[in-house]
């Protein structure tokens, strides 16, 4: 069972929020985000970076400008998801080998690869998965892994980015992850199986985001794109009472 993001918000909504440390304007925003409000979400992440800044927490403000990086490109805002990516990159330069750099490698890898840069995007993503390597942090190596794996496979090295997408997903379905990337590499998984027309790979992995899906207390960013590629795969292979009822 996943944390209550209803409750993890309510406690802290109902303190003023100049009274929050950054790491609760963290949690905050999080929460924020599972609940469907993504707006308030970024505010709050807004003010978390921020405060992160003003502590002089370099890791902090890059993990926070690195979220709405993603956030903003999400809803395609891309002039803003620029301008936080500029920001994490001048926080992550402050400490270079952490978890931090490495995560911001693996956002230099989406934004290679959708510019084109696909060379550029596969030597972020393996700068990625040795920091995670280095540093033991299991969400970004596991999300190091699976910006290889589409990497690879945009450049045409299908069984290399297969592989490393699977070891990704050994990741998220033994639950070794926080919410957020096991949401996300579910997400790309499934995606990458779909635009391969790996159908048998891709029913193995929609099986287990669909148990995913059913511990969700509340939210459905990440059930609802599942979902989605539940009812894509069923209905390809013809069973209509799935598709329906997901």
């Amino acid at each position: 069972m996943g944390p209550d993001w209803r409750s993890i918000h309510d406690e802290l909504a109902r303190r003023d929020l100049s009274s929050l440390s950054a790491t609760e304007l963290d949690r905050l925003g999080e929460s924020l985000f599972w609940l469907d409000r993504p707006d308030e979400s970024i505010a709050v992440l807004g003010r978390a970076y921020r405060a992160h800044a003003a502590e002089g927490d370099h890791g902090g403000a890059a993990m926070a400008a690195w979220q709405l990086f993603y956030d903003h490109a999400l809803v395609g805002e891309t002039a803003l998801a620029n301008g936080w990516l500029e920001r994490a990159r001048r926080h992550a330069g402050h400490v270079e080998g952490s978890a931090a750099a490495g995560f911001l490698a693996v956002a230099e890898c989406d934004h290679a690869a959708g510019a084109g840069a696909l060379d550029d995007a596969l030597s972020h993503a393996e700068r990625a998965v040795a920091i995670g390597d280095a540093t033991g942090d299991v969400d970004l190596v596991a999300m190091a892994l699976q910006a290889k794996g589409r990497a690879l496979v945009a450049c045409g090295r299908l069984d290399e980015g297969v592989r490393a997408l699977d070891e990704a997903m050994v990741a998220v379905v033994n639950g070794e992850l926080a919410p957020l990337f096991t949401g996300w590499v579910y997400c790309n998984a499934l995606s990458t199986c779909h635009d391969l027309a790996d159908l048998s790979r891709a029913v193995q992995w929609s099986q287990a985001a669909t148990r995913w899906c059913d511990e969700f207390r509340h939210g459905q960013l990440y059930p609802g794109i599942c979902r989605l590629h539940v009812v894509e795969l069923a209905s390809l292979r013809g069973t209509w009472e799935l598709a329906a009822t997901q």
